[in-house]
């Protein structure tokens, strides 16, 4: 017997325990334990431990299935998946329309970028329209990288809803794991990986977002994807192709880029190198070509927003805002009581001190390496795993490593890691971008224990595939209801605002919002979201700064008299009418001559019928 096949057993045992360790600490968090699970794992269990389990025909079929069969499920995946995602989402009551302060800034992004810009010129009454993730001054514009509002464009043009491309991102996400988990595992694991992937409450979440995950992970699969089509026929289509999509990945998410993007790099130099050097300048060229219109485009934005190329509005924003929290900054929690943002808006400032900073000051007590080893790695696999037992098969899986395309996909995971490192925040969803990682190291694990017991493979294949299934539908709607998601399901201002609004107020309106002590400040509908200047918006959002309206009243009624005026109390959760700009400002004016503090108002309206 051979030293790698006598340690073989060893290395899957202490991988295993590992696993087990981790297991046990995600049923501490009592999540994805429910009673279908556990009934899952008897049934598995049970037929894990009956002997002479015979291989089913149709899975001996599904394993090797030919290219033509492979794209037509793609196919078929691509389009289902944004139906169940509508589904889903409907299901545990979440609304489709952007609530969350990310995907509400990128879809203002999505609209000054449809008509060209990057950025808009200062609103001469900016300070109404500050909000999270958004600079109004100097000049207006989002803050985050420009490759998910590169993608939402195309629908901003043709008038689709803002959630009609991100459903798409989903499908096409779903389908390119489906045919990459096939080509590295079996056809089998492929189709195992597709409910194992909308299981994930985060994913589900996602889905409808204009946010940068999902197209990220996309980028990144479809990167892999096309660095496999070039190995077979080494054709510069796919070399340009690679280009492309690895540029636009950067301008998505730059940090999670660098996991999906490094070890594809090293591989593909590495086939390269075999090609004659001529050739290998040409392919280079070819691949920077692709990339390079991406990469300057953001370079620009940079410049136009911060005045330096190289200084992202990404942190310009968390420097005048949240000090000390950019990547690779020690933050001080001393140094961030000192220091305070420059911004006045009261519900950044509620951000700032009741949830950042506890945040920040419970990392600093932890440390970088606790917080990696205790909080991050359960926290990925918490998230991007449907069920805790799976953790077990996942460690074991890199044991199961025996190609280049498995060494990828061991790598992204413990890539993503290292490059979060030193930053401050690493979230639940975060964990969505791995998740067709994990997935193919839990089905590595199961190879890595058929090998171990080659007697007993066709038992565990029908153990593990019961198990996963059983699992993730248990962990899908309509089979778990809302109270079991761990992503958010409603936020009730941004939804009012958003939904029930446009149906109560019709023409052209100013409404003003007042935010109170107690507030929800992740809740936040203050975003201009119809077109890309304030101004020309039906239902223009301001925020309700006391006295200060009279100068904003004052300027609608010299720009746009005709819009009416309504006022609404985020903590009451009551609209109420005020009347055109004029009478609004008129009183307005009396109120403060006469130092009262309540105005005579119209017709209230319940926040939520």
């Amino acid at each position: 017997m051979s030293v790698r096949a006598a340690l073989r057993p060893i290395i899957i045992s202490i991988l295993a325990c590992l696993g087990s360790a981790c297991a046990l600490s995600g049923f501490a968090k009592d999540y994805g334990a429910s009673a279908t699970a556990a009934w899952a794992s008897l049934l598995g269990l049970a037929v894990a431990l009956s002997v002479g389990v015979q291989q089913p025909r149709f899975l001996q079929r599904l394993r090797d299935p030919t290219p033509l069969q492979r794209r037509l499920t793609g196919l078929f995946l691509l389009l289902a998946t944004p139906i169940y995602m509508v589904f889903a989402n409907n299901w545990v009551l979440r609304t489709l329309t952007p609530f969350w302060h990310d995907d509400q800034m990128h879809v203002v992004q999505v609209r000054m970028l449809g008509q060209g810009r990057l950025w808009m010129p200062q609103h001469p009454l900016a300070d109404f329209f500050e909000t999270f993730h958004v600079f109004v001054k100097p000049i207006y514009a989002g803050i985050h990288f420009i490759g998910t509002t590169l993608l939402n464009v195309p629908g901003d043009w043709v008038g689709l809803p803002t959630y009609a491309v991100p459903l798409l991102i989903s499908g096409i996400t779903v389908a390119v794991t489906y045919l990459l988990v096939t080509r590295a595992v079996d056809g089998v694991a492929g189709l195992l990986a597709v409910p194992m992937l909308w299981s994930l409450s985060y994913f589900r979440f996602l889905a409808p977002r204009v946010t940068s995950h999902l197209p990220m992970l996309m980028l990144g699969l479809l990167t892999i994807w096309l660095w496999l089509a070039w190995r077979r026929t080494n054709n510069l289509c796919w070399v340009i192709a690679i280009g492309v999509v690895a540029g636009c990945a950067c301008v998505t998410r730059p940090a999670d880029a660098i996991a999906y993007l490094m070890p594809v790099a090293i591989l593909f130099f590495a086939d390269l190198w075999r090609l004659a050097w001529k050739k290998r300048l040409v392919h280079l060229l070819c691949g920077i070509g692709g990339s390079l219109p991406f990469l300057l485009l953001q370079l620009h934005f940079n410049s136009s927003v911060t005045g330096k190329m190289l200084y992202t509005p990404y942190q310009k924003y968390n420097d005048d805002n949240y000090p000390r929290i950019n990547y690779a900054t020690n933050a001080n929690f001393d140094a961030m009581i000192e220091r305070k943002p420059i911004s006045l808006l009261p519900q950044k400032n509620d951000y700032y001190y009741e949830w950042l900073v506890p945040f920040i000051a419970h990392r600093e007590r932890v440390g970088s390496w606790s917080a990696t080893v205790f909080e991050r790695i359960p926290l990925t696999l918490r998230f991007g795993l449907p069920n805790p037992l799976l953790y077990i098969l996942v460690l074991v899986g890199f044991a199961g490593v025996t190609s280049r395309l498995r060494l990828l996909f061991a790598l992204i995971p413990l890539l993503l890691l290292t490059v979060y490192f030193p930053h401050l925040f690493y979230l639940p969803h975060y964990a969505v971008i791995v998740a067709p990682s994990l997935i193919v190291l839990s089905f590595l694990g199961v190879n890595a224990l058929k090998a171990l017991w080659p007697r007993r493979s066709n038992s565990i294949g029908a153990f593990y595939g019961t198990f996963a299934l059983c699992v993730s539908f248990s962990n899908m709607p309509p089979f778990s209801s809302a109270a079991h998601e761990d992503a958010p399901t409603s936020f009730r201002a941004t939804t009012h605002a958003n939904e029930i609004l446009p149906q109560t107020i019709s023409g052209p309106s100013v409404v003003l919002f007042k935010y109170t002590k107690g507030c929800n400040f992740h809740d936040e509908p203050v975003y201009n979201m119809e077109t890309a200047s304030p101004d020309d918006a039906q239902i223009i959002r301001a925020h309700d700064r006391g006295a200060a309206n009279i100068t904003l009243l004052r300027y609608y009624a010299e720009k746009q008299p005709w819009r009416a005026v309504w006022h609404i109390n985020r903590a009451t959760g009551v609209v109420e009418y005020r009347g055109t700009v004029g009478e609004a400002l008129e009183k307005a004016i009396a109120a403060s001559v006469s130092n009262e503090g309540t105005d005579e108002v119209g017709e209230l309206i319940p926040w939520q019928t």
